[in-house]
Order: C-alpha cells, then structure tokens, then sequence
C-alpha cells in the first residue's frame, strides 16, 4: 500500500475497490478485451478514479480490498456498472457469470433475484437506456 492509499476517502476506496471488481470481472474469462477496457476507464473517470490510479489497479488489482457501499441505490448503480464491462465485448462467459454472481451477492444483492437483475439490466442496456433508469427499474423488482 501506498502512503497515497493510506488518506484515501472511504467514498475513494469504494470508487477504486469498485474498479477493481470491473478489472477482476473483465478478466474472469481470461481476456481482456479493448472494449472492456474502454468501458472500465470511462467508470473510473465518472467516479473520480484518474487514469494513473486506474493503470495501478490494472497492473495489480489484488491491491485493493472488497468494499460495498450501504445503500441499495448504489449497490444497483454498482452492479449496472459490472453488467456494462461484462457485455461490452459481446458475450456473458461462464467464468464472467460466476464471478458477476459473487460479486453481486458481496453487494448484498438476492440471489434468487439475481438472474432477474441480469436479464433486465442487460435488455435494458441494449435498448439504450440510461443507468439511472436501470437503477429504478431495478429497485422495483
């Protein structure tokens, strides 16, 4: 770790700890695409994580820890964001699957709802519409 890593913001270290999920989850089926890698920079510079910060964690995302926020909003808006970097290039692996599903249960989201999250989240970003609107929808399931 880091002297820089030791005063991050806990609102920081859920941003890079969330970056670091997109980074494990790009990488689940052994390849990380450009199109993965496109969408996982383009969530970082939205939630503030800058460009070097985000390289670190690709260099070695073992680094950082698992952190989840609290809320149910945040934790939707996270896993919509999972779902992004996992159909960026196309295809939902089975390794891709497997580690979305742990991950989504350490957001503390059902896993009895979980495949319904997928699928709707899914349809909804190849009908183009925007992450809040998933989040809403998502909330009502």
């Amino acid at each position: 770790m880091s002297i820089v890593d030791a005063f991050d913001s806990s609102e920081e270290k859920l941003n890079k700890s969330h970056i670091h999920n997109l980074i494990r989850l790009a990488l689940a089926d052994g390849i990380l695409e450009e199109s993965e890698l496109e969408r996982i920079r383009k969530i970082a510079r939205s939630l503030g994580v800058t460009a070097e910060e985000t390289n670190e964690l690709l260099a070695s995302p073992e680094k950082i820890s698992f952190n989840a926020p609290s809320g149910k909003e945040e934790r939707l808006d996270r896993f919509v964001n999972l779902v992004r970097v996992v159909i960026a290039d196309g295809a939902i692996t089975e390794p891709e699957e497997k580690l979305l599903r742990r991950i989504s249960i350490g957001l503390s989201l059902s896993e009895e709802k979980l495949p319904l999250y997928i699928n709707t989240t899914t349809s909804m970003l190849k009908d183009g519409a925007a992450k809040d609107e998933i989040v809403e929808a998502l909330m009502k399931l």
